[in-house]
């Protein structure tokens, strides 16, 4: 199949000029068609092609191949980005407004620009994720600069025409980056910008972006660098709203609040990014969480009050069963109740009475059992992991609160009468008495012989805390289901590395 070739047009004489735009602006689209079928491909299961660095004579070309499709990003079209940029930057070319339509064109430029810019960085991303490091270096030292971040900034907190374009050149730009991001947090002193646009915009697609800066600057793994950056982010917030009882876990609960509880009805149309913003902030807490209020909280500078934690951990639980609540037929508030479940596998034990108040825990169900036919009916790929999360959560819940363990047991196992707790021999009926084809228990039960020895360790410490006995767990899951747990149990032998 022939290979599309994706490329910058070589010969760029005027900074503003439309059909210069246009040329951004279709190299954009192809790059942006690059990624989503990208996307598509490796969603579907296919294998990533992995990035290659090609030298063509005197020049550098960074080029991504697969079997139809390259992205090409040659050495000389950079530098023509990279004085573009820099002519941007000194002439100050960043409108804010107005009708003249010479200014319209000068905008229009600079947006297909900045777009351009990101579609760069995510290329060299791309590369450095698959072990090419080497390769990008001479380009992104050109286009890395503190400069052009500081631009980007600028128009982050000052222009709303062309902020979201420029968060998302400059989440990329950092990327996979650490001396690129140690830039922007020491020298530009970027996280209290941040923070304050995060605070007074009212775009909800530069939230959205934001909230990823927020996760990208802090990391995954809890380091000191990241304490100390979530310290600078509770300090930014509180100073950017004038209010010390206002800290950053507050502004994002109180953020997701607005957009669930606002109108029209969550998670509106397809073009309400509504729903990306509270995935996201329910990502960002998932993260944050040991610093809040876990076993890291000590360790982080903060003026907010252990009362004011409280407080907004309340808010939160009561959010979530909001969240909850949305019915799962869109696809967008679906992933929202998915990022809910992730966020409760390390909740307080309060949160359990929040859930049941609330009906919290019928939509969980309702989740097990969406999750458990994609793997037990539909045999997805890759879904018994996504599954371990709610497993967890309501075996969690189960332990927590009685009340919880009575309806999800009835749930589970409606219409079976219990076996006489007097009874202390194990029964030997090795079939479940009563689990018909696609109902909640029979699948739970047919992950008790998964082969994925998680999924059926979570699977049947679930079955047996709803349980409650021994007897009462063979009767109903069968003997041949039950055997392996009755052995991490201790009440029958197992062979050896069984």
């Amino acid at each position: 199949m022939k290979q599309e070739k994706l490329h910058i047009l070589l010969h760029l004489n005027l900074f503003g000029g439309a059909a210069e735009s246009e040329k951004f602006y279709e190299w954009n689209e192809a790059v942006d068609s690059f990624f989503f079928s990208l996307q598509i491909h490796l969603t579907s299961g296919g294998v990533h092609p992995l990035p290659c660095a090609l030298k063509n004579g005197n020049s550098t070309s960074l080029e991504t191949v697969d079997e139809s499709k390259s992205c090409k990003l040659e050495e000389k079209a950079v530098q023509i980005l990279n004085e573009v940029l820099v002519k941007a930057i000194s002439t100050s070319h960043v409108c804010t407004g107005g009708a003249d339509r010479s200014s319209d064109v000068r905008q229009q430029y600079l947006s297909n620009v900045i777009c351009a810019l990101r579609n760069v960085y995510r290329l060299l991303s791309l590369l450095h994720d698959y072990e090419r490091a080497n390769a990008p270096i001479q380009i992104a030292e050109k286009l890395k600069t503190r400069d052009i971040f500081s631009f980007l900034t600028h128009i982050v907190v000052e222009n709303s025409a062309l902020a979201v374009n420029a968060s998302m050149a400059l989440f990329q730009g950092m990327r996979s980056d650490p001396v690129a991001m140690n830039m922007f947090i020491d020298e530009l002193k970027g996280i209290p910008l941040l923070a304050k646009a995060f605070v007074i915009t009212g775009c909800v697609a530069l939230q959205v972006s934001l909230v990823k800066h927020f996760h990208q600057l802090l990391g995954y793994t809890i380091s000191k660098r990241m304490l100390t950056i979530f310290g600078d982010l509770n300090n930014a917030v509180s100073g950017a709203l004038a209010n010390d009882f206002t800290d950053f876990v507050r502004a994002l609960v109180a953020t997701m609040a607005w957009a669930v509880r606002s109108e029209p009805r969550f998670p509106g149309n397809d073009n309400d990014h509504r729903a990306d913003l509270v995935e996201e902030i329910l990502q960002l807490l998932l993260a944050i969480q040991p610093m809040y209020t876990g076993r890291y909280a000590a360790q982080v500078k903060s003026s907010t009050s252990q009362e004011d934690k409280e407080e907004t951990m309340t808010q939160l639980g009561i959010i979530l069963c909001d969240v909850l609540s949305v019915p799962n037929a869109d696809s967008r508030a679906y992933r929202c109740k998915l990022a809910v479940v992730m966020l409760l596998m390390d909740m307080p034990n309060e949160y359990s009475q929040y859930l049941w108040v609330n009906k919290g825990v019928g939509q969980l169900l309702s989740i097990l059992s969406l999750q458990l036919s994609e793997i037990v009916i539909e045999k997805r790929k890759n879904s018994s992991i996504s599954a371990l999360p709610i497993l967890v959560v309501l075996n969690k819940l189960t332990q927590a609160n009685p009340a919880i363990k009575k309806f999800v047991e009835d749930e589970v196992f409606p219409q079976v009468e219990n076996p006489s707790d007097s009874s202390s021999k194990i029964k030997m009926n090795m079939k479940p008495i009563d689990a018909p084809w696609g109902s909640l228990r029979w699948k739970l039960i047919e992950l008790m012989t998964s082969n994925d020895s998680n999924l059926k360790r979570c699977a049947s410490e679930l079955l047996w805390t709803i349980c409650g006995s021994s007897d009462r767990f063979v009767k109903r899951t069968g003997y041949g289901n039950a055997v392996h747990m009755l052995g991490i149990k201790g009440l029958v032998q197992l062979p050896k590395g069984v």
